[in-house]
């Protein structure tokens, strides 16, 4: 796939080949899922350590089962950097799609708030997923980041529908190629519910990502910035910080004037000394 980039206000109507600058989040995600890889391979030479490895780190409901209640909770995180190693199509497609849409997506919210949903993705579907494996008693391990590249394909879709993509060198409307892509994903839930099999693919991380990048926007969780939030009340409990020692400032002034500074207390002084350094920006 690749897709025009331009600034998010415009949506061209003839499709464009251009590789857009991979963004900062998006680089640091593409390199973590390779070096995964290629652990996954050394370690695969030996089974193990191989066996370690995914039992730790893959998502298997099975695993959640063997030790509840104390689940394995940090698999709804890992299980998203690991990939079959049967071939480099998953890798591939995955790594495509994270730098194509991921950029695009990390380019209108920012780093931070783009970071937040996609791990907000890959928990939710990998969430989503064990939970319809516990209600089902069915079991399969689950790895990918398709969870994640599912929201951001979604996003994007809610965000700019009218956008033109390239799909195999054929123009599809980004709207229309999400539609197309959730609605496959139902269709073989309800195909596999009916016939009892599975064709090995993780649809319904998939559909978590998908229900996760549409609320993203829609609902404006993708807003949500932890950091700046925190930010902002450490700001705000300065501001009264402020106030309140301004206001023993004063206090310490007027002692001065009525009785000197042999007067003051240790304390007193050192705010006197700061509140001085800090309204001379000091």
């Amino acid at each position: 796939m690749s897709t025009p980039w331009k600034d998010p206000a415009h949506q061209p109507q003839m499709p464009q080949i251009s590789m857009p600058r991979v963004t900062p989040v998006v680089k640091a995600l593409m390199i973590a899922n390779a070096v995964v890889f290629v652990l996954q391979l050394i370690l695969e030479t030996w089974e193990p350590t191989s066996r370690i490895f995914n039992g730790v780190l893959v998502l298997d409901v099975d695993v959640w089962r063997r030790f509840s209640p104390f689940f394995p909770i940090w698999q709804l995180g890992t299980y998203g950097f690991m990939h079959s190693l049967g071939g480099l199509m998953h890798l591939g497609g995955n790594m495509l799609g994270l730098y194509f849409f991921g950029t695009m997506l990390e380019s209108y919210l920012g780093s931070r708030k783009f970071c937040v949903g996609y791990f907000m993705a890959i928990i939710g579907g990998g969430l989503l997923h064990a939970l319809i494996l516990f209600a089902t008693s069915n079991h399969g391990p689950v790895v990918g980041a398709s969870g994640g590249v599912m929201a951001i394909l979604v996003a994007c879709g809610v965000l700019f529908p009218r956008r033109t993509v390239l799909v195999f060198f054929f123009p599809v409307q980004l709207g229309w190629l999400v539609a197309f892509l959730v609605a496959g994903d139902a269709f073989m839930v309800i195909r596999e519910w009916q016939s009892g099999g599975s064709d090995n693919v993780a649809h319904w991380v998939h559909l978590g990502g998908a229900a996760i990048g549409f609320c993203g926007i829609k609902y404006r969780w993708f807003q949500w910035d932890p950091i700046a939030k925190l930010a902002a009340k450490r700001a705000a409990g300065q501001v009264v910080k402020h106030v309140q020692e301004d206001q023993r400032f004063e206090q310490v002034l007027a002692k001065i004037h009525k009785d000197g500074m042999t007067a003051l207390s240790r304390d007193e002084k050192e705010l006197l000394k700061r509140v001085s350094k800090r309204r001379q920006g000091v």
